[in-house]
């Protein structure tokens, strides 16, 4: 639950969208045949790029009430899934 950790990965997901895509376009895939690898780059990096906002957000406000609201919010939005065996 680590918000550090949860960025780390979603970061580490990016990266590997962006190496996949890119190994995709050197072995000569038509473009038109990467719009799933594209949308998976798009969607990895707007994640980021979402979590990263919330930090700011977080550590920028001095309100007591509104940090735990937006905390509450993060772990909400960013929770990892629940596996149930």
């Amino acid at each position: 639950m680590d918000a550090s950790v949860q960025l780390s990965i979603l970061e580490f997901r990016a990266r590997q969208a962006v190496v996949s895509l890119g190994s995709r376009i050197q072995q000569g895939v038509p473009w038109k045949d990467l719009n799933m690898d594209c949308a998976n780059v798009t969607r990895a990096h707007i994640e980021v790029f979402a979590l990263q906002t919330f930090l700011s957000h977080i550590s920028a406000t001095g309100d007591a009430a509104l940090k735990r609201i937006l905390n509450k919010l993060c772990t909400l939005v960013y929770q990892p899934p629940v596996i149930i065996k």
